[in-house]
């Protein structure tokens, strides 16, 4: 099923906010958008992966939450279990988001 967003908010969806909203990752590199977080959870490993995930608090979601709003991929990346499942979501998002940007 296609989800519409309008061009604006696609844009906003994947750009790249200010540094003092990056991600900080636990190993030392950061994220500056969601490209970069498709890169890192292509390469993670699970271990990698879970130091961000805890039963009550999921760092990936706040973050895509808290800096681009976007709700559709905070919803995906709170269900993902392991960083293949993650990275499934944010693929399908990123797609999504680059389709409505050429409408």
């Amino acid at each position: 099923m296609a989800i519409y967003v309008n061009k604006e908010k696609a844009k906003k969806y994947l750009s790249t906010p200010s540094e003092k909203e990056w991600f900080y990752l636990q190993n030392g590199k950061v994220l500056k958008n969601i490209y970069d977080l498709r890169e890192y959870l292509n390469n993670c490993t699970e271990q990698e992966y879970s130091e961000h995930i805890r039963k009550d608090e999921n760092d990936f979601y706040n973050w895509v939450i808290g800096v681009f709003g976007n709700g559709r991929l905070g919803e995906g990346l709170e269900k993902a279990r392991t960083s293949n499942e993650a990275r499934l979501y944010v693929d399908r998002n990123i797609s999504m988001l680059e389709r409505n940007i050429k409408r």
